[in-house]
């Protein structure tokens, strides 16, 4: 996968984060930053390499996300373009 990094400085989004893992990971520390060295990053997908093991030999078919609900196949001809 590639995409694109942001950090996240927004307070609020970093509660709900911690509110996510909470509910789906009781045992796990919440996550307060307190070291001017900690951040929490945001990754936007950007391209994707898909990989169906109930195909024979399990190639990858690569995909560009364009949004959060469309994607677009990529040749492996243009794979060098993205």
């Amino acid at each position: 996968m590639a995409g694109m990094a942001a950090q996240v400085t927004e307070v609020e989004e970093i509660e709900r984060l911690n509110r996510v893992i909470a509910g789906r990971y009781p045992e796990q520390a919440i996550f307060a930053p307190r070291e001017a060295s900690c951040v929490v990053l945001r990754i936007t997908p950007k391209l994707v390499s898909i990989i169906d093991l109930t195909k024979a030999p399990g190639l990858p078919q690569l995909v560009q996300v364009a949004s959060e609900t469309v994607v677009h196949p990529i040749d492996a001809d243009r794979a060098q373009e993205v």
